[in-house]
């Protein structure tokens, strides 16, 4: 077979020196960023809420009197909620790579954050409140990011809804409302505004992270095509030498590895040519799978040249599977020049222990039986 590797452990980077080559994100790793970003950015705007509510209580001397007397309900109410929020962002981060605990932890965080609105609508004065229904932006930014359109378009449903029923509760049972209706007239105006953007903000941000999931699952399938192309054989889809090294680490133990080449295959090329070949190595790689099971692995090492790992296997059970292998391919092959018959060589290593396996070894070992066996063939 001669498909034994050289440079055990090392590769070459791009700028041509030798040592290991840095491994490609995978889509679930890329996942894992983004969310852990989002999240990282939500605390961020948290934080930034929290210290705003404390200098609004430091400084409520030098504010409006309005201002001043919503300044120590802000801090009682808005600056639990939104440490809450902040709180729920670090759990958040810490569950980023759990789907189902990342999700509930979101649905909670986004709930404190309409909370968090809520409540500024209930401390701020009437003349404020059009800018405080401004705030449900945040919430819808986080819930649009983590659970898409429809994630962003509820959460402003219920901002606005909350906010409005809140706002509207406060000014009918107000002692002086008549006597602020100029402020209350500017104030719904402004909460109306603040409504419309807040929906195109929901349908914004829903439509990109709609995008950006349909893009990452685009590279994920791209990636998972080239890991496919690089560790698999395009003509008869069996492992390569690429996924058998990259496995060798897990194989550790009793086991085989046996080493099958065909026997009088270049005839059937140079005869019928190369398409009816192909067809032939198709049909070898689907009669081997049948001599496996679901633990081993079929690798086509180049040409006419296979080895099949085998996990967990004595003596006996090599044998039995190298006699299944030459009960299987020496049977016709239908191709559509009529069916034809082809040879097979098997050589069989066995390894025990509990150590890993030495590959190399082994591929020495079943290369020499597997060649005095089809020198036998040729008495």
């Amino acid at each position: 077979m001669r498909f034994r590797r050289s440079g055990r452990g090392r590769a070459r980077s791009p700028a041509g020196a030798i040592g290991p080559a840095a491994p490609e994100p995978t889509a679930a790793e890329a996942l894992l960023r983004r969310r852990r970003s989002t999240e990282i950015t939500g605390i961020g705007v948290g934080a930034v809420g929290l210290v705003m509510v404390l200098i609004s209580w430091a400084v409520r001397g030098y504010l409006p009197p309005e201002l001043e007397r919503a300044a120590p309900l802000s801090v009682a109410s808005f600056g639990p909620l939104t440490l809450a929020v902040c709180a729920a962002g670090v759990l958040a981060v810490r569950f980023a790579g759990n789907t189902r605990r990342y999700q509930q932890v979101g649905v909670l965080q986004i709930g404190l954050s309409v909370g968090a609105v809520l409540a500024a609508g209930i401390v701020l004065p009437v003349t404020s409140r059009a800018a405080g229904a401004c705030l449900v932006v945040l919430p819808i930014l986080v819930a649009g990011i983590r659970f898409g359109r429809r994630g962003a378009v509820f959460t402003w449903m219920c901002g606005v809804t909350g906010y409005a029923s809140v706002s509207g509760i406060l000014a009918a049972t107000a002692e002086h409302h008549t006597r602020v209706g100029p402020a209350a007239e500017a104030s719904i105006t402004g909460f109306v505004f603040a409504a419309v953007l807040g929906f195109f903000v929901a349908w914004t941000i829903g439509n990109q992270t709609a995008a950006v999931d349909r893009q990452v699952a685009a590279l994920a399938a791209a990636q998972d095509a080239l890991q496919y192309q690089a560790t698999h054989d395009a003509l008869t889809g069996l492992a390569n030498r690429a996924l058998l090294y990259s496995r060798d680490a897990a194989l550790q133990g009793n086991g085989a590895l046996l080493g099958i080449d065909l026997d009088g295959f270049k005839g059937v090329n140079d005869t019928y040519g190369h398409a009816t070949g192909d067809a032939v190595l198709r049909t070898v790689a689907s009669r081997l799978r049948t001599c496996v099971g679901t633990d081993d692995l079929v690798v086509r090492t180049g040409g006419d040249e296979f080895v099949i790992v085998l996990r967990g296997a004595d003596r006996d059970a090599a044998e039995a599977a190298a006699h299944r292998v030459r009960t299987a391919l020496t049977g016709p092959v239908p191709t559509d020049d009529g069916p034809l018959r082809i040879g097979v060589s098997v050589g069989v290593a066995v390894t025990s222990g509990p150590g890993p396996w030495d590959v190399d070894a082994l591929a020495a070992q079943a290369d020499a039986r597997m060649y005095a066996e089809k020198a036998a063939h040729r008495r």
